[in-house]
């Protein structure tokens, strides 16, 4: 089995910088066994490699079923999440996205059953479908922005939990989203 090394990433640095994830992996899986982008990513982590600090997009299923438990360190170059990225990671209860997020994907923190504290940037334009459902702890959002930039977000309708209300605080106010009567 191939170790990856940062020399084998710099042979093929060009992908990561096209944000083409997910060729890298499938040109190193075979070699290097590994069954998914997510186990993929914690290798190359262990090895002292960050990919987000190459990319500018996070790539779909990126850290899928991890057992990190915050995110707060997202590069500043990061502009997207993708679909499923960090889908199913139990233990997450925190997350802190920088300012240039524009778009989280479809079903992107789906099944963290523990995320409690969740912070978006004012920059945000579009939450996809799933992006945070059955995120049961899920009660209260801090948006850096206006109730009025806020309401002109592009969100799914199943964006959110919808079997519990969730507040979105803004600066100037709270939007509820599927108020309990």
């Amino acid at each position: 089995m191939t170790q990856i090394t940062k020399e084998i990433i710099e042979t093929h640095i060009d992908l990561i910088d096209n944000n083409e994830y997910d060729k890298l992996y499938d040109q190193l899986a075979y070699s290097c066994r590994y069954r998914s982008i997510s186990d993929f990513t914690k290798t190359l982590l262990q090895a002292g490699i960050n990919p987000l600090n190459y990319l500018t997009r996070i790539p779909e299923a990126y850290m899928w079923r991890s057992d990190i438990t915050t995110l707060h360190n997202i590069p500043r170059a990061i502009t997207d999440i993708g679909d499923s990225a960090y889908a199913v990671c139990e233990s997450l209860t925190s997350i802190i996205l920088p300012e240039k997020i524009g778009y989280i994907g479809h079903s992107a923190f789906d099944g963290c059953n523990h995320l409690s504290y969740v912070e978006l940037p004012k920059s945000l334009q579009r939450i996809r479908s799933g992006a945070f459902q059955s995120c049961d702890q899920l009660k209260e959002v801090i948006y850096h922005g206006t109730t009025d930039q806020w309401n002109h977000i592009e969100i799914a309708e199943s964006a959110f939990p919808y079997d519990h209300q969730v507040n979105i605080k803004c600066t100037d106010g709270t939007v509820i989203l599927h108020e309990e009567v």
